[in-house]
């Protein structure tokens, strides 16, 4: 079953603790059993030493409990880019792939000096 969710309404396993998001692309902490976004800890282990944001000292990222990622797949959720305008509201588990393809996502310039 599918189930239309509001970001605000969200099941907290299902949110990133950096972003506050729904977690996108997801992995889990081997220690903690925290989910993270993927480009959130991308950005994370970009700013000091690889390690888990809830600051284990054994650290390795692995795929989502299988629980947590039916729960994820059973949500139906708005584009991120709502706010930029996009309408389309789809399931969880084809999101990736909207976002790749939306004229709202925001791309970086490649442009000298372009911010």
């Amino acid at each position: 079953m599918v189930k239309n969710i509001e970001e605000s309404d969200l099941v907290p396993e299902t949110v990133c603790p950096l972003c506050k998001h729904i977690l996108m692309e997801p992995k889990e902490c081997s220690s903690c059993k925290q989910a993270w976004c993927t480009p959130c800890l991308d950005e994370w282990q970009s700013h000091g030493p690889i390690n888990c944001p809830n600051g284990c000292t054994s650290y390795q990222l692995g795929p989502i409990h299988p629980m947590l990622r039916r729960t994820l797949e059973s949500l139906e959720v708005d584009c991120p880019n709502k706010e930029r305008g996009c309408t389309v509201n789809t399931t969880y588990k084809d999101l990736q792939s909207h976002i790749k393809k939306c004229e709202y996502e925001k791309v970086k310039c490649l442009n000298f000096g372009c911010s």
